[in-house]
Formats: C-alpha cells, structure tokens, sequence
C-alpha cells in the first residue's frame, strides 16, 4: 500500500515516517518535502499526487506559526487553505482517501468545556482563519476525506511548548507561564498513529477531534513535563503562572480550545494514550539524543 505524505520536517511528518518504518513491508509511505515538490506553488500538490496516484493521502504541511500568519496571510493561505484544497481535489480525481490535520485554534476560546465536532468555528487569529479556511476547501473538494483536529503538537523533533520550556529550565531556575491558555496537549507520535491506523483501514470521512485526554493549562503543563523530564535526569525549573497579558503576542489566542476526542472513540475504537506515558517516553527520546541548552 502507497502511502503519500505532504509534508516532511514537521512533527507529524516525521512521526508518520517513524511508524511507517516499523510497519510491514507491505506499506510504502513517501514523504514529500519541498525537494520533491515546492507546496507552496499552484499545481505542484495536484501533479505529485496524479504523478504517484497512492492509495491514500495525509496532509500534514501547514503553516504554523500563529504569530507570523498574521503578517504573512497570503503564505499561510496558500499553505493552509489553497494547497489541501488543490490536493483533495487530486485525490478525489484518483479515487484515493485524504486526511487533513487542521487545528483547535478554528474555535474562539470562549466555550465553557470542551469543543465537540458540532460546534461552530469562529477563529480569532489569522492562523484559524487559514485553517478553517481549509477544511472548507478539502469538503468542498467532493471525495473521500477525513478532517482531524489537532491540538497543541508536542514530541521530541521540531519546535514545540515541550522543547521551549526544556531550553529555559537549562539556563534558568523558575519560568514564568501563562496559565490561561487551555487546551488538550497531543503526542506527534500518537497522532501518527492513529492517522496511519485510519490510513490503512480506509480513512471514516467526516470530521473528528483527534487530540490527548484531560485538559490542562500553559503552566499546568509545563509542570508536568518538568516532572516527566526531572524523572529522567533532565532539566526542571519552578513554573511562576502568570496570565497571557504578560506576554503580549501579534496573535491573540483563544483562552480555552479543549477538543472532545469521544466521536473518533466511538467511530474507530482509536483514542490517544494517558499523557504521562507519552511524556515520560518523549522525555527518553530527549535524553538518548541529548537534553536542549
């Protein structure tokens, strides 16, 4: 089976590799980063995909930094909305099921509990602005596709909360940490599972919260992968919360975007594991390459 990813260096790109190599040999995944094909131009998604014609798509490219979206809303666009429409539409014209990351950050944060897939979108920033834009477009392309809502990416590569806060403990005894930012941390390896899982058996369709259980603050969090990373001899430092005015950013964040994880549950029997486990197994990954300075 053909697998074709879009998108190489993010998390979850590199995670899909990862399992994919310890997958029989049966599965062929194909990663695509801007070597093989630039996604950023028109035509290059739906050439590549006519090109391979795999048996199932996974976008994981995207623009994600928030911040800079805002003042880079045309790269983000293309990025985020007009290449996963582009793709979808490829795929649907090879007759082959897409799956497409989009994001918590589509919600307003004003949600008192979690967010289930019913709820109506309503971004505050222009990273949510592109997102949904996109899950717009990948619906609007007509085939099989299957939306899943992330939140909060963290893991051993790439830039993260987890390694943020790891490089601060390194040179300093306490961080201060907003504590009014609320959301569901989620494992870039337990997303690439449960996206390769879905991938082989065919993809659902629809729209699903794919995101970790029980939702924690900024400064909650950073608490407990201090607690995962002392627990493996790294770096560790006092958390100070503090509230989000303290850290004025050009995107505005949404104060509470908890994703409800029960519909895929109950459609897949697919859930991400306990947070504890995949800290203290991220932090173990840290630790073997080397702890952030």
């Amino acid at each position: 089976m053909r697998i074709l990813v879009l998108g190489r260096q993010g998390q979850v790109a590199r995670a899909l590799a990862a399992a994919a190599a310890a997958s029989p040999p049966s599965l062929e995944l194909t990663a695509a980063g801007r070597e093989t094909a630039d996604l950023m131009k028109p035509g290059a998604a739906d050439r590549l995909i006519r090109d391979l014609r795999p048996a199932c798509i996974i976008n994981a490219a995207a623009f994600t930094a928030v911040d800079a979206a805002e003042t880079q809303q045309e790269a983000a666009l293309r990025l985020n909305a007009g290449m996963p429409g582009e793709a979808a539409r490829a795929a649907a014209a090879v007759g082959a099921p897409f799956i497409h990351l989009s994001t918590d950050y589509v919600f307003d944060g004003s949600r008192q509990g979690a967010y289930r897939e019913q709820d109506v979108p309503a971004p505050i920033n222009a990273y949510g602005h592109t997102k949904l834009a996109g899950e717009e477009a990948v619906r609007a392309a007509g085939g099989a596709s299957t939306i899943l809502r992330v939140s909060w990416v963290y893991g051993p590569h790439g830039a993260n909360f987890m390694h943020t806060m790891l490089r601060l403990a390194a040179s300093r005894p306490a961080v201060s940490v907003v504590d009014d930012q609320i959301a569901c941390p989620t494992p870039a390896d337990e997303i690439a599972r449960i996206v390769l899982a879905l991938a082989l058996a065919g993809a659902p369709g629809g729209l699903f919260h794919l995101a970790g259980p029980d939702p924690v603050n900024r400064a909650d969090f950073a608490r407990e992968l201090f607690a995962a990373a002392a627990a493996a001899d790294g770096p560790s430092a006092d958390v100070q919360p503090v509230p989000s005015s303290a850290f004025p950013t050009p995107a505005v964040r949404p104060h509470n975007t908890a994703l409800d994880s029960s519909a895929l549950l109950a459609a897949t029997g697919l859930a991400v594991e306990p947070r504890a486990i995949s800290l203290a197994r991220c932090m173990q990954q840290i630790a073997a390459a080397g702890w952030p300075a």
